[in-house]
């Protein structure tokens, strides 16, 4: 509470990082990349569209950011080029047909965007910046301006005109909507024979010559991973910070140092009677002014300021007497304030003006300014102070922790031990085998990979207040597995690889026979398995055992006895016969045929945009409104290897 009035700047800072992110900070970075970025021979051009130019260095950062924890290093280089045309090549080609197209989004749109995007409303008033100083600070610790986050949103504004340009383009035929809708509401009976892996792998059987076959056709790609003896000293901030002691000096100097931010200022409590001015003409506002002095006579010779008030005064509270309850400075108008500030208890103000109008104010009350004592906000003081010092002791004993045990990982347990750590022994594990005590640590992960065997790794932190610092103590390198080591895993796909084709064979036989006219509960029998049945269910339904309906979709348009399948549904593959159809109830098709024609047309849309930005694409290479220099993606991905 107190160290929030002292660090303004640090409060705006985390409270607008946490809005751009929840707007898409990435998204803004894609869109404006080429802002204060350099472009030259170690910065080369990647993408450019009209005038906008993207360079490696920022796409380069972006998907950085993009990737950690999200895409495993040894992929990085092969997700990229996927990543760039989703994240950069469309989004270019759609902004510069816009553009073309002359499809704008004006600076009011963006503002309007911001004003009614809680808590960024909170810096605008009616559609405009008005607290632009506070708002700047919050970005600049961020990297942005006002400037770059407005581009941004205008950018984005922009795409989704262009995104709503190809739905309206769509095209949705009245019959289409009408099919659309009995889908939608007829309903459909089966019967159906359901074939899994699951209940198939028992009757597949692997032999050691296949085995072995398999082994020694596949071997060179069967690998035990590298794998890591290590220790892992862990540090808590509950350990830490049962270390620091807040002396009683340091609290009173941190009260004596904030004293005004435990000062309640001077208020008052008053009441005033308001005669409005607003489109009145000078000679009626003549008028007003006499009748303001009128009442101000009235009042000071005795007449009841409440009933004065509910009698004449134009403002909202004239019911309750006029009554504006308790303020401090800051709250009113500032000449209304400067005379109410003046005023004695009980004194009536001479008519004060403001753009409301004529005031007659009386203070009913002042209540003095005064400081919480010390010992009222001791406690919170002291928790203030320990999580100041709290950050720099974790900071302080991390690293000490780390130089000591750099120096010398064999005394670890001695060094934990002075250090109040935890010291954890892993043995022989692999990538992505969790610590015990604190799970899979990526964090930890990608440290020993840089590590000499000896070496202690930099302070890590990592999540639930912890901080670590690894040593390694023995790296195994990967090797090609044994057959043996291999046996396991080979059954195992071979029994799978058996099931899967046991569950074509049958499904595919039960769908022969099914055509032919043989009755279903036969095929079951002579398969050893049990017919199911699912009725009267809708498209949008759930079908008991088998999951959502929407794989049957093709089914809904064929007549009853159709063979439907081989169909996968819910890790089954299913073949089926159709035993009744309930047409759909065509009374309300009037009532949602604008609705369905809607969203056909946002379906087919967002089928289309794809290809529709694909061929754009192509088409502004063509005329060379939109560049790609291939060879400089190629070599950007390749850094990532």
């Amino acid at each position: 509470m107190f160290h929030f009035f002292r660090n303004q700047g640090k409060a705006v800072k985390f409270l607008l990082s946490g809005l751009l992110l929840m707007v898409g900070l990435s998204m803004l970075l894609y869109l404006v990349p080429s802002y204060g970025t350099s472009q030259n021979s170690a910065n080369p051009i990647l993408l450019q569209a009209g005038d906008r130019k993207l360079t490696a260095q920022q796409v380069a950062n972006d998907f950085q950011t993009f990737a950690r924890n999200q895409i495993p290093p040894q992929l990085m280089a092969t997700y990229f080029p996927q990543w760039f045309e989703n994240n950069y090549k469309l989004q270019y080609a759609g902004l510069e047909a816009a553009r073309q197209l002359g499809i704008t989004t004006s600076d009011q749109e963006v503002a309007d965007f911001l004003s009614a995007t809680p808590p960024f409303s909170q810096f605008f008033e009616k559609g405009k910046l008005a607290k632009r100083t506070e708002f700047e600070v919050g970005l600049s610790q961020s990297g942005l301006t006002p400037e770059r986050l407005f581009e941004g949103i205008r950018d984005q504004i922009t795409l989704s005109k262009v995104q709503e340009a190809i739905t309206e383009s769509a095209v949705v035929t009245p019959q289409e909507v009408e099919d659309a809708y009995k889908r939608k509401y007829e309903r459909m009976s089966i019967d159906y024979l359901a074939f899994s892996e699951v209940d198939l792998r028992s009757k597949v059987t692997v032999t050691d010559d296949e085995i072995q076959k398999r082994y020694d056709a596949t071997k060179s790609t069967r690998q035990q991973p590298e794998r890591f003896s290590y220790r892992v000293a862990v540090l808590t901030k509950d350990k830490v910070a049962s270390t620091i002691n807040i002396t009683e000096q340091e609290l009173r100097s941190e009260y004596n140092a904030a004293l005004d931010n435990f000062r309640t200022p001077e208020q008052v409590h008053a009441r005033h009677v308001l005669l409005k001015t607003d489109g009145k003409s000078d000679d009626e506002k003549k008028k007003l002014l006499a009748k303001a002095e009128d009442i101000v006579k009235q009042l000071r010779g005795g007449a009841d300021f409440a009933e004065m008030a509910k009698k004449n005064s134009e403002d909202s509270n004239a019911a309750s007497g006029g009554d504006l309850g308790t303020f401090g400075k800051g709250a009113m108008e500032k000449p209304f304030e400067d005379a109410a500030f003046a005023l004695k208890a009980n004194e009536i103000s001479n008519p004060v003006t403001t753009k409301y109008g004529y005031h007659i104010i009386q203070v009913t009350d002042k209540i003095p300014s005064k400081v919480t004592p010390f010992e009222t906000v001791r406690a919170e003081l002291e928790n203030e102070l320990k999580a100041m010092k709290l950050d720099d002791a974790m900071n302080r004993v991390s690293e000490q922790l780390q130089v000591e045990l750099a120096r010398a990982p064999a005394d670890a347990s001695a060094i934990v031990q002075k250090f109040g750590a935890e010291l954890i022994n892993v043995k022989e594990a692999a990538r992505g085998d969790a610590i015990p005590t604190l799970g899979v640590t990526p964090e930890v992960e990608a440290a020993l990979a840089g590590l000499k065997v000896g070496g202690a790794s930099s302070a890590i932190a990592i999540p639930g207040d912890r901080v670590v610092v690894a040593v390694l103590d023995q790296k195994i390198p990967s090797r090609q597995s044994t057959l043996e080591e291999a046996r396991g895993d080979i059954r195992a796909q071979l029994t799978d690889e058996g099931a899967r084709k046991l569950v074509n064979e049958r499904s595919k036989e039960a769908e022969d026979r099914l055509k032919k006219g043989e009755d279903i509960q036969a095929i079951a029998k002579a398969f050893d398995m049990k017919t199911g049945t699912a009725s009267n269910f809708l498209l949008s339904e759930n079908i008991t055992d088998l999951g959502s309906a929407q794989p049957l979709q093709d089914a809904f348009k064929k007549p009853v006895g159709s063979v439907l399948g081989p169909v996968v549904m819910q890790g089954k593959t299913i073949v089926a016969k159709i035993t009744a159809k309930t047409p759909a109830d065509m009374s309300k098709f009037d009532v949602e045929k604008n609705d369905l024609r809607k969203n056909l047309k946002t379906q087919r849309a967002q089928q289309d945009s794809r290809l529709w930005l694909d061929n754009l694409a192509q088409k502004l290479q063509a005329t060379g409104d939109l560049k790609i220099y291939n060879e400089e993606i190629q070599r950007l991905a390749a850094s990532f290897r």
